[in-house]
């Protein structure tokens, strides 16, 4: 029987979600939804809270570590209050508030030997809406067999009041494509563009493929939808990164026998051609659209405007900026896709210390996985910005939460 702390950690993980840049966030004249769901994600936080705490006590370390935390962000805060005053909510929600809630609710977990089980959680709701979202993409999208039962208006980058079909509020209709051949709507899922579901994917697949420690045929069957997935959202991000993963996860982390070896072997001439042929034609699809160009004027735009303000930024949230040096000669909008610069060009080297710090702290320690994980976030990172949602905040926070106490790594299982 399903007790309230479950059903509660599944509707974390599913606002979580619903707060990555959804449709729902982003609704025409609704731009309140993003404070009610993070309003959500906070009361569902200390729902959990009050169901874990009773048996723990956080240790000297954490404490000292949440102090030092809220004297660096506070600084922050005050410098966007009295210099800039440009994001001041936004930044009490994300950086007062959820991070530093999230990591207390990820150390408890880890505390109670229950984080791996809380994660799993994760894994099998983005499970359940990749399902969903092939369904109706197969059957409505490609084949048209389903018709879209809504019709809806948002607001994205610099464009409002864009129309879009969807499915029974559970898959809608965000963005056509021409890639590989292929023409026609990307599987979006609920989702205002394909690079957000690709990163929701891609951390349920690591998740799935390095921590879960569930039954070998839940796990696969669960990474394969996820994989099919990935590739039928078709961003060139989740394709070169899934290969990657697979690769490390089959030639580098599992023990290979001298059996295993020559099999691989003997596949590696064929795989690589494969490989290299799919990747040559993807990017030149992407080449002769453009896109790589505007990649690059982000990456210049991102990097001029953060040495106007490189140790606090040019304040959070405030992402004009950035648009002041792009070249939109080339771009179509000003949307910006760079996580990495985002996070400099708002708060400098503060920030980025803030959220990546952690992060840089577990790739010091020992530990190939860990260190393979964190290099994949850092590209994810910096082809995708979702660096002020919910999800990155918890991703950071459960950095934070095994990062200042000795032998956590090896007790998480890397």
């Amino acid at each position: 029987m399903i007790n309230k702390r479950t059903i509660l950690e599944y509707l974390f993980f599913l606002f979580l979600l619903i707060s990555t840049r959804s449709v729902f966030v982003h609704l025409l004249n609704e731009s309140s939804n993003d404070r009610i769901i993070k309003l959500c994600i906070l009361f569902i936080s200390f729902s959990i809270l009050l169901f874990n705490i009773k048996s723990v006590k956080i240790e000297k370390n954490s404490f000292l570590g949440i102090i030092s935390y809220y004297l660096v962000a506070i600084s922050l805060l005050f410098y966007n209050v009295f210099i800039i005053r440009e994001g001041i909510l936004a930044f009490l929600f994300n950086l007062i508030l959820l991070l530093p809630i999230f990591w207390i609710l990820c150390r408890i977990y880890y505390l109670n030997n229950r984080l791996l089980e809380f994660l799993y959680k994760y894994s099998d709701v983005v499970t359940i809406v990749a399902v969903i979202s092939l369904f109706f993409w197969v059957f409505g999208s490609i084949l048209g067999i389903i018709e879209p039962s809504i019709s809806l208006n948002y607001t994205w980058a610099d464009q409002d009041g864009i129309e879009i079909n969807g499915y029974y509020y559970l898959y809608f209709e965000t963005q056509r494509i021409n890639l590989l051949g292929f023409e026609g709507w990307r599987n979006t899922s609920i989702f205002v563009e394909g690079p957000m579901f690709n990163i929701v994917l891609l951390v349920a697949l690591v998740n799935l493929l390095f921590l879960d420690q569930r039954s070998k045929k839940s796990i696969n069957i669960k990474a394969m939808i996820i994989l099919v997935s990935i590739f039928s959202v078709l961003s060139t991000t989740g394709i070169f990164l899934s290969i990657f993963i697979l690769l490390y996860k089959f030639y580098f982390r599992n023990k290979l026998t001298r059996k295993r070896m020559l099999f691989l072997l003997s596949l590696s001439p064929v795989l690589l051609y494969a490989a290299v042929l799919f990747l040559y034609n993807l990017a030149l699809d992407k080449a002769q659209t453009g896109s790589a160009s505007v990649r690059i004027d982000d990456i210049y735009a991102g990097i001029i405007a953060w040495l106007d303000s490189p140790i606090v930024g040019n304040g959070y949230t405030h992402l004009e900026a950035i648009f002041k040096y792009m070249n939109m000669s080339i771009r179509p909008n000003t949307g910006y896709s760079n996580g990495i610069l985002s996070t400099l060009v708002q708060g400098g080297i503060t920030l980025f210390l803030i959220y990546f710090l952690p992060f840089i702290l577990l790739f010091i320690k020992k530990g190939r996985d860990i260190k393979f994980v964190i290099i994949m976030w850092f590209v994810i990172m910096f082809s995708t910005i979702i660096d002020n949602t919910p999800l990155f905040l918890f991703l950071c926070a459960l950095s934070y939460s095994v990062c200042f106490a000795k032998n956590d790594i090896k007790k998480l299982g890397y």
